[in-house]
């Protein structure tokens, strides 16, 4: 019994050696070439075409953009008050 379960333990341990060794680090190449493909064909699609100087777009507009805008409040007309300094002479 006790022979059975030192040799399971062996085959895991070589196992897991040649897998770290030899089919882990060709899984991370192939991972790491994939996600470079990815991004560097994505990249250029991605792009939102160039503006000339001076231009402005705008893309999203919230739903709640007009109810803000009429919802403002109320105007108050402000009149001049007189200086603290004219008061004291």
């Amino acid at each position: 019994m006790m022979v059975k379960i030192l040799l399971v333990l062996l085959l895991i341990y070589f196992v897991l050696r040649l897998f770290t060794r030899y089919l882990l680090p060709y899984l991370l190449k192939r991972f790491i070439r994939n996600a470079e493909k990815k991004y560097s064909t994505g990249y250029g699609k991605s792009q939102a075409p160039q503006q000339r100087e001076g231009e402005t777009h705008i893309n999203y507009v919230p739903n709640d953009y007009q109810q803000k805008e009429n919802d403002l409040g109320e105007y108050v007309d402000f009149e001049d008050i007189d200086d603290i300094n004219d008061k004291k002479e």
